[in-house]
């Protein structure tokens, strides 16, 4: 992977070609689309430049950018690309037993692809190695593909919303999700 350095250098000759391509405007001897998604591109390889390869397999590879001191955010990539295809959001608490809220989002153009779910599974040992045991996921309960993503990955409810507007809380043992795909190998 390149450095950030260079990844900036390049984004700044795009940026200078799109200025260009603006006062040109009508010509046609810029391509001001092409240098949009060019620099879009540029800023994810940027963006992963900046974190820390932390999880991969065959299909996703995990980065993790450090937010807040308890607070990280983990990118969803396609393997070997630079293509975010969403992120995965992980609260640590404090304590022996630390409670971990996580949150997920997969952009619209990547679902379907079981994505989170392989995500989540890749994101286990890095959870537990952060002391995370247990992870609390709340969902709106209409969020069906959420509900069943979670479920998929082991989440069990624990407290259902009483109206249609409040959130479902559901509970995943990471400990034992781990100890169990060790014992399989």
């Amino acid at each position: 992977m390149r450095t950030a350095e260079e990844i900036i250098k390049d984004i700044d000759n795009v940026d200078t070609m799109m200025i260009k391509g603006c006062y040109q405007a009508g010509r046609g001897d810029i391509d001001t689309i092409s240098l949009r998604k060019q620099r879009e591109s540029l800023e994810n390889e940027l963006c992963l430049a900046r974190s820390v390869l932390v999880a991969s397999n065959d299909e996703l590879d995990i980065y993790e950018q450090k937010k807040y001191k308890e607070h990280y955010i983990y990118y969803v990539v396609l393997h070997d690309t630079t293509s975010i295809v969403g992120f995965v959001y992980a609260n640590y608490g404090d304590g022996p037993h630390v409670i971990g809220n996580v949150g997920y989002e997969i952009y619209r153009k990547y679902r379907g692809n079981g994505y989170t779910k392989k995500a989540l599974e890749l994101l286990c040992d890095v959870f537990l190695d952060r002391g995370m045991e247990m992870s609390i996921i709340v969902i709106h309960p209409g969020n069906i593909a959420s509900v069943k993503t979670t479920e998929g990955f082991g989440g069990v409810l624990v407290k259902k919303s009483s109206t249609d507007y409040g959130t479902n809380v559901y509970n995943v043992d990471i400990r034992q999700k781990v100890l169990k795909r060790q014992a399989v190998k």
